[in-house]
């Protein structure tokens, strides 16, 4: 790591970079509608409470890229916007890695997995996954998803379901029943 021996001048390029880390990492698709916390413990962190806790272990995300000398001190800005790009995409695959290993250790921890054995995506693995996954309605009642982050094919298949006129009803049944638990939720005892 080049060294300028100017302490300011380093700490404050090093919180620009990381601000711009952030910045990116706040516009991507997958990471845009993460709550971020800075924390000052080194975990493990609890993500599964009761009986059956999971602790997950922290872990440290990184992120690679290089620029040259010559651009720093010959001010090339499309190098230094490229090297912020760079060490930005590093550092959100490797985020992503992390994320994934931690919400399947969860979500198999919770029992809100689903196991296709290899099959290829079905309306009736889609119902399964419909009714392990907590949602939300509107003020209007309707379904308010959670975010499905899938390979692009993947997406393309599930465009491509059709659903039956019984699994369409076992979907009608899926969300009337979610919307009972999540009115119920909503319910507040009073007493006199």
């Amino acid at each position: 790591m080049l060294s300028l021996n100017i302490p300011e001048y380093e700490s404050a390029a090093l919180r620009f970079i990381a601000e711009v880390m952030h910045g990116l990492l706040n516009v991507d698709t997958l990471f845009s509608g993460i709550e971020w916390t800075t924390s000052v413990h080194r975990g493990p962190i609890r993500n599964v409470p009761g009986d059956t806790p999971l602790d997950q272990s922290m872990f440290t995300v990184s992120g690679e890229s290089s620029l040259s000398w010559d651009s720093i001190h010959n001010g090339k800005i499309d190098d230094y916007t490229r090297f912020l790009v760079d060490i930005s995409e590093s550092q959100r695959k490797s985020l992503a890695r992390h994320f994934f290993k931690n919400i399947s250790e969860i979500t198999d921890a919770t029992g809100r997995s689903v196991n296709a054995k290899g099959q290829p995506l079905t309306v009736d693995l889609f119902l399964d996954l419909l009714e392990k996954v907590e949602f939300g309605f509107d003020d209007d009642g309707n379904p308010q998803y959670p975010t499905l982050v899938l390979p692009p094919a993947v997406i393309e298949r599930l465009k491509k379901l059709k659903f039956t006129p019984e699994q369409e009803q076992r979907r009608a049944q899926i969300i009337e029943e979610k919307h009972a638990i999540f009115n119920a939720s909503k319910r507040t005892r009073r007493l006199s």
